[in-house]
């Protein structure tokens, strides 16, 4: 990604979670993806064209879930941290 702070980081860890803007970039790449596969490509699914399309959704989706999980995780250690 463009962001100045992921690519100070070299450790994954450090990087999933803490970047909103990283987020968002993957939110939007994820909604056009999917709706794009599902205008274009839902009537035949198995073509070159929508098998990749559906690969990288896929990819968008799951890093953006993954980013998600280490947020709330994130979160709460920092709330078990403050009481």
């Amino acid at each position: 990604m463009t962001c100045v702070r992921c690519n100070k980081t070299e450790k994954i860890t450090q990087k999933l979670g803490r970047c909103q803007r990283c987020m968002n970039q993957l939110t939007v790449l994820s909604i056009l993806s999917w709706g794009i596969w599902w205008l274009f490509f839902k009537e035949d699914p198995r073509t070159i064209n929508a098998i990749a399309l559906m690969m990288a959704a896929c990819a968008f989706s799951g890093l953006l879930s993954i980013h998600l999980v280490m947020k709330f995780v994130i979160l709460l250690l920092r709330k078990r941290n403050t009481k």
